[in-house]
């Protein structure tokens, strides 16, 4: 999924649950600044204090990141391509191989558990960030499912409406189309896009994104609103809400994402939703910047770099323990390990490139 998801269907999916403004903002931004919190390392400042923090995403030309199975487990696995176990519970599914429980499922058991994981974090800080991150990966269930986060033959697959990305490229490339659904390019994340592909043993699947995305769109509104809890009676999103959801993601047909981002803030402002049209500042509140000012870390930070250099020292400001930015990265990483360390190993599922390799012996 892309920014247009990610970002504003996220909000109208967090404003069709209940959530006023204000959290909406937030769950959104979160949930698509995983794709863009690509640094990592320790922040220094001029006190002493450091902060440790993680990346959730590497860019498509980030080939030594890529390339490396640790880097996949620590970013693309629990982040982009949460492994699925053949759509079974725990302790089931071991009839199958390891690599094909890898694979990415629509709405599986393991996503049941770490929607709980976050719903459990209710009353904390950084609970609507750490929404925002589980809305993100939940949501990539649907338009990642079959296939996984590091490089495996199983990712190899034939877009039928052109050349394989292998193809195309050169051997590094190759390499780089092995991980994720890399040969079949941005498809997977299209919500207007019907298309089909081979898979690894040749098999045509088709795929028609606006119905997986509108699936998505209403397993994430009860998962917001199990979030809310409010008692109300209303378990699903009402009718005008879906249709024009499903009209939208159907319609608004740019190859480009931002163009479709932006078509969706146009929407929001001028209104359909059961939720009214967003005022002027509201748009402009919700105007998603990931570096420079106003971004989440220029207000923790005050840097408008887009990366940081090794030594850097930041002045620091009592303000930075309650940043968006520092408490998104505090839900980040208690996401990955809640993956790495507690989910994968209940379900069987190797948490490290090394446990894959013996697993697949």
């Amino acid at each position: 999924m892309q920014i247009d998801f990610h970002h504003t269907v996220t909000y109208v999916l967090a404003r069709i649950a209940g959530f006023a403004h204000e959290e909406a903002t937030i769950v959104a931004h979160a949930a698509q600044y995983v794709d863009d919190a690509q640094n990592r390392g320790i922040i220094l400042f001029d006190n002493g204090h450091t902060y440790d923090h993680i990346a959730s995403s590497h860019s498509v030309i980030d080939v030594l990141h890529n390339l490396s199975n640790v880097e996949d487990y620590q970013v693309w696995v629990p982040f982009h391509f949460l492994p699925g176990n053949n759509g079974q519970p725990a302790g089931q599914g071991k009839d199958v191989s390891i690599k094909q429980r890898m694979l990415c499922q629509p709405d599986s058991f393991v996503a049941a558990d770490l929607c709980r994981a976050a719903l459990a974090t209710k009353g904390t800080p950084n609970a609507l960030h750490r929404l925002g991150i589980t809305t993100h990966v939940y949501g990539d269930t649907w338009a990642h499912q079959r296939f996984c986060g590091f490089k495996d033959h199983l990712n190899k697959v034939q877009d039928e409406s052109q050349e394989g990305f292998s193809e195309r490229f050169e051997a590094f490339a190759a390499e780089i189309a092995s991980l994720g659904h890399g040969d079949v390019s941005v498809h997977p994340d299209q919500p207007f896009r019907s298309w089909k592909y081979r898979d690894s043993n040749n098999n045509e699947v088709s795929r028609s994104n606006p119905d997986i995305f509108v699936q998505a769109c209403d397993r994430i509104v009860e998962f917001l609103m199990a979030y809310r809890g409010d008692g109300g009676t209303q378990v699903q999103m009402l009718p005008q809400d879906r249709e024009l959801l499903s009209n939208s993601l159907r319609g608004l047909d740019s190859e480009d994402a931002e163009t479709r981002h932006q078509q969706w803030l146009h929407l929001l402002q001028h209104g359909g939703f059961s939720f009214n049209a967003l005022a002027g500042e509201q748009v402009v509140d919700l105007q998603y910047v990931p570096k420079g000012i106003g971004s989440w870390k220029y207000e923790a930070l005050g840097t408008q770099a887009s990366t940081d250099y090794k030594g850097q020292i930041f002045p620091y400001k009592e303000s930075f323990e309650t940043s968006n930015w520092k408490l998104f990265h505090d839900a980040l990483k208690a996401h990955q390990a809640e993956i790495l360390n507690r989910l994968l190993p209940k379900y069987g599922l190797p948490n490290s490139p090394e446990d894959l390799i013996n697993s697949a012996l």
